[in-house]
C-alpha cells in the first residue's frame, strides 16, 4: 500500500471482516463512504488481503474496458468498437487507477454503466424500461454517490438523462428508481445516526475538502498540498462530526471574508480540472517521463474527441453521447467547490476514450470504403479476361 488512503480503506475492510463494523482506529467512523471497504471486505473474508487486494482494481478496470468496447461496437456496428477496450486498458490515468487501492476502478465501471443504460435506450428507440432495470440504474446511482462523493453529481445528471429518456413511463421509473437509490442512502445514513449521532448521507470528509480547496495557501492545482490555516485546525476535542462541522465553517469563513480570491481560486480550480496531469503531492512520487506520457495521452483523446464530433456527418452521435459529454465538461464547476485532481476526474475521462475510440473507427471504416472502391473501380475500369487472353498470344 503506497498511500494513506489506501492503508485505510484495507484497515477498515479487515474491521469488517473481523466483527469491528465500520471503524478506524477502532472507533466507529463515517471518513470514508461505505461501498468500496464493504466490497474489499468481502474478499477479506475469503482470505484475500494486503496488497493482492489491488487485482481487484485491475479486474473492475478491466471490466470497464469491455463495457466501453461494447458501447463503442453498439454505436458503430462494427467488433471495430472493442478498440475502445485496448484504448481503456492503455490510457496511462487507467493503468495507474488499477494498480492501487483507490475505488475509482469501481466508479469507472459505473459511469460507463449507466452510459451503456442510456445508450441501449436510445438505440432501442426510447422504450420502456422494465422494473429490474430501474431498480438496477439505482442501484448503480446509489453505489457509485457512495464509493466516490464526488460523483454523486454524476449519478444525479444520469438519472435525470434517463428519466427524460423514459417518455409515458417516468412516474414509474422515477418511483422505482428514487426508491432503489435511497434505500442503501437511508440505511448508511441510518447507522451514522446511531453510531456518530448524525445522518451523514456519504462521508464526513466534505468539510475538510471545502478547507482543503479554498483557504489562503490553496492553487488552482495543489490539491492536498497546502497549510492549513491555525483557524480551520478544530480542537482535538471534537468527535468526528463535530471535526466535520468545524472545518466546513472555517471555509465558508474564509469565502465570506476573501471573496475576489475565493472567486479567481475558484475560477483556477475549474480550469485545473482540464488539465491533462497533476504531480501526486505525496513525496517521491511522479516522475519528468510519466508527466509527458499523461500529457500526450490525454492530447490523443481530446484530438480523436474533435475528430468524432468533426466526423458525425459520417456517423451521427447519439444525444446520449452529447449528454455524456456534457456531464463531463459540467462536473469542472461542480467538483471546483472542493478542489480538482485529475485522480478524482479519472472515471470521466473514460467517456472521452470512448470517443476518440469511435473516432478512430470511423477513419479505419472510411479507409476500408475507399479500398474497396478502388479495387470496385479497377475490376470495372480494366480489361475483360477475352481482352487479356487475346494481347498474350498476339
Amino acid at each position: 500500500m503506497r498511500y494513506a488512503d489506501e492503508k485505510q480503506y484495507l484497515s477498515i475492510a479487515r474491521s469488517l471482516a473481523d466483527g469491528g463494523g465500520f471503524s478506524i482506529y477502532g472507533r466507529p467512523s463515517a471518513y470514508r463512504p461505505p461501498v468500496w471497504p464493504l466490497i474489499l471486505s468481502a474478499f477479506v473474508l475469503l482470505g484475500i488481503d494486503g496488497s493482492i487486494l489491488v487485482l481487484l482494481s485491475a479486474v473492475l478496470m478491466i471490466a470497464a474496458a469491455a463495457l466501453a468496447g461494447w458501447i463503442c461496437s453498439s454505436i458503430t456496428g462494427s467488433r471495430l468498437g472493442y478498440l475502445a477496450s485496448v484504448v481503456m486498458l492503455v490510457y496511462p490515468l487507467n493503468v495507474y487507477t488499477a494498480g492501487t487501492l483507490y475505488p475509482q476502478g469501481l466508479a469507472t465501471l459505473l459511469v460507463l454503466a449507466l452510459w451503456a443504460t442510456a445508450i441501449r435506450t436510445d438505440l432501442n428507440g426510447l422504450k420502456p424500461l422494465s422494473f429490474k432495470a430501474s431498480a438496477g440504474i439505482g442501484l448503480m446511482m446509489a453505489s457509485l454517490s457512495l464509493a466516490v462523493p464526488t460523483l454523486v453529481f454524476t449519478a444525479f445528471l444520469a438519472g435525470v438523462w434517463l428519466l427524460w429518456q423514459q417518455r409515458g413511463n417516468r412516474v414509474k421509473f422515477a418511483t422505482v428508481t428514487l426508491l432503489f437509490f435511497a434505500i442503501p442512502v437511508v440505511l448508511w445514513a441510518a447507522r451514522n445516526e446511531q453510531q456518530l449521532g448524525k445522518p451523514v448521507l456519504f462521508s464526513t470528509t466534505s468539510g475538510e475538502n471545502l478547507v482543503i480547496g479554498n483557504n489562503p495557501s490553496a492553487t488552482g492545482s495543489s490539491g492536498v498540498d497546502i497549510v492549513y490555516p491555525p483557524e480551520s485546525i478544530p480542537p482535538p476535542e471534537l468527535v468526528e462530526v463535530e471535526r466535520d462541522a468545524y472545518f466546513r465553517d472555517a471555509a465558508l469563513t474564509w469565502i465570506e471574508n476573501n471573496p475576489a480570491e475565493a472567486a479567481q481560486l475558484y475560477v483556477a480550480k475549474t480550469l485545473n480540472y482540464f488539465a491533462p496531469y497533476n504531480k501526486p503531492t505525496t513525496e517521491g512520487r511522479g516522475s519528468a517521463v510519466q508527466m509527458v506520457v499523461a500529457i500526450v495521452a490525454f492530447g490523443a483523446v481530446v484530438v480523436g474527441l474533435i475528430t468524432r464530433i468533426l466526423l458525425r456527418h459520417r456517423l451521427k452521435m447519439l444525444r446520449s453521447e452529447w449528454v455524456f459529454l456534457a456531464v463531463f465538461v459540467i462536473n469542472a464547476p461542480f467538483m471546483a467547490i472542493f478542489f480538482t485532481r485529475t485522480r478524482f476526474r479519472q472515471p470521466l475521462d473514460s467517456i472521452l476514450v470512448v470517443e476518440a475510440a469511435l473516432a478512430v473507427v470511423i477513419v479505419l471504416a472510411g479507409i476500408r470504403h475507399m479500398q474497396s472502391a478502388a479495387e470496385t473501380s479497377r475490376f470495372e475500369d480494366g480489361p475483360t479476361h477475352e481482352q487479356e487472353v487475346a494481347e498474350r498470344e498476339s
